[in-house]
Order: C-alpha cells, then sequence, then structure tokens
C-alpha cells in the first residue's frame, strides 16, 4: 500500500498551529516543497498584512527567503518591493538579499534597480 502524499493545502492549514511541534513539522514539511510556492503565497500575503514586532518581521523574511526561487513567490516579492507599503518593501528587498537564486530574478531587476536609485 502507498501512503497517500500530502497535499499543500493539508500542510499551509497548519503553518501557524499553536502547537509548537505541529507547527514545526508543518513548517518541515513545507520546506521540502518549493515548488509550493503557489499555494503558499496567499499565506504569506496574510502575514504581510498583519505584520507584527521585529522577531516576527525576521521570521517572515526567513520563511519567505525559503521559498524565494518559487516563480510566484519571485513575482509577488518583485510587486512588494515596487509598490507595496514601506514595510513590505524592506521585507522583499531582504528576502532578495537573502534569496539562494542562482541569478538575479527578471522580475526583480525593475524594482531592485529602483530601490537603488532610489536610495533603498
Amino acid at each position: 500500500m502507498t501512503p497517500a502524499a500530502l497535499e499543500a493545502p493539508t500542510v499551509v492549514a497548519l503553518l501557524d498551529s499553536p502547537d509548537a511541534t505541529l507547527n514545526k513539522t508543518a513548517w518541515g514539511i513545507a520546506g521540502h516543497h518549493p515548488n509550493w510556492g503557489t499555494q503558499l503565497r496567499g499565506y504569506f500575503d496574510q502575514r504581510l498584512e498583519k505584520l507584527g514586532g521585529r522577531d516576527d518581521r525576521d521570521d517572515l523574511v526567513g520563511k519567505l527567503t525559503q521559498f524565494s526561487t518559487s516563480p510566484a513567490i519571485e513575482s509577488r516579492l518583485a510587486g512588494l518591493a515596487a509598490d507595496g507599503s514601506p514595510d513590505a518593501r524592506v521585507i522583499a528587498l531582504r528576502v532578495m538579499a537573502g534569496s539562494k537564486a542562482r541569478e538575479l530574478p527578471q522580475p526583480w531587476i525593475a524594482p531592485l534597480t529602483q530601490a537603488l536609485a532610489a536610495g533603498g
């Protein structure tokens, strides 16, 4: 008998679990699925809407960086860097700086050029 595959929506629903073990396990599973960027985009958008303090922002940067090579997340980061709130813009730029992308993603070029020309 083959075990059932975990689906992204099942895991995404557990990412903010108050149970620390369940939360850590859900993030561990999601981390092994960089192709889940599309499914995680909505989750990250919700987190960006209700930013907390420095620890929350640092946590969000780390988690977004983990998925920054996903085309859906690359595109969202480009949009945030270009047109996001000042806080979202800083987060997007921090994620871009920490990304493991082998080459600079095309969607990032214009917003990064704009940010550098504006002085950050």
